[in-house]
């Protein structure tokens, strides 16, 4: 009898996972945002089902301006890996805090459809479970990064996602003609396989990167990944890589997945793709 209480709670939790979390996310959401303002981006509310932080210096004198753009993984966890969050939000974010970091001229936090909403049943939750790689998801995102090029000025675009983010990063540059270069932390670029390593239902209506036949020959490509991380280790991508002899594939001893990657951002970005402040 002492312990008959913990039933209860269990069911508790398990509504709570049904129904989503919304004050724990709004927690850590405030924390994540909070960092992006204090580092002077400004929020935009893209369209009704993305939203996206901006940050420009005021005079860029490059001849070809590059616009950075951190793109965020797939968000708050499922529950026992079976029951998907009601709100994608993530409750704690790799590329927000890298984004927050970087003295780039020209960079952008752009969120995933659905993340950061009042209201996360304005979107199809398809979005951010099965079909979190579809055409609307890739649609929306596109469409962001036009307009974003557009408030830059910018000419060339860069791309850094982590986990989730990384594979829509691939899927988005393999359509675009601006994409100078690719930057994967910790990212899962084969979907079929790593849904089987997971053990985790297919996610129908998604693309995968792995099935990609042309888009990517002319992007430099740098996909970094942790010995530790149990979730999208290297092995999960070999098939695409050795689709894209040219991409450059490092893994990292002793890291995670979500750790240490922003804490220590020096380890991947230098000696790669991305255009320093000197313009190399």
């Amino acid at each position: 009898m002492r312990n008959s209480w913990v039933p209860l709670f269990i069911a508790f939790c398990f509504t709570m996972s049904l129904t989503g979390c919304g004050h724990q996310s709004a927690l850590g959401g405030s924390r994540i945002t909070g960092d992006l303002s204090a580092a002077s981006y400004k929020e935009v509310q893209f369209n009704q089902h993305q939203k996206l932080w901006f940050r420009a210096s005021p005079s860029d004198t490059a001849a070809h301006i590059r616009l950075r753009v951190y793109i965020e993984g797939d968000g708050a966890p499922w529950w026992r890996r079976q029951i998907a969050p009601a709100d994608p939000t993530p409750r704690v974010s790799v590329v927000a805090g890298l984004a927050a970091l970087d003295h780039a001229p020209k960079v952008a936090y752009l969120a995933r459809p659905c993340q950061w909403l009042a209201d996360a049943s304005l979107c199809p939750q398809s979005w951010w479970t099965v079909a979190r790689f579809g055409e609307d998801v890739i649609d929306s995102s596109m469409r962001s990064l036009d307009w974003l090029m557009l408030q830059a000025h910018a000419s060339e675009l860069e791309l850094i996602g982590h986990s989730g983010g990384g594979t829509l990063a691939i899927l988005l540059a393999a359509r675009r003609k601006d994409v100078r270069c690719v930057i994967t932390l910790a990212s899962p670029l084969d979907t079929e396989e790593w849904t089987r390593a997971m053990s985790v239902g297919p996610l129908t209506g998604s693309n995968n990167p792995q099935e990609l036949s042309s888009g990517l020959q002319d992007i430099a490509m740098w996909h970094y990944f942790g010995s530790k991380d149990e979730i999208a280790p290297e092995k999960i991508s070999r098939r695409f890589l050795s689709n894209w002899p040219h991409a450059k594939s490092m893994v990292i001893e002793g890291w995670g997945h979500t750790k240490p990657w922003a804490s220590q951002p020096e380890r991947f970005q230098k000696g790669n793709c991305l255009m320093t402040p000197e313009g190399h």
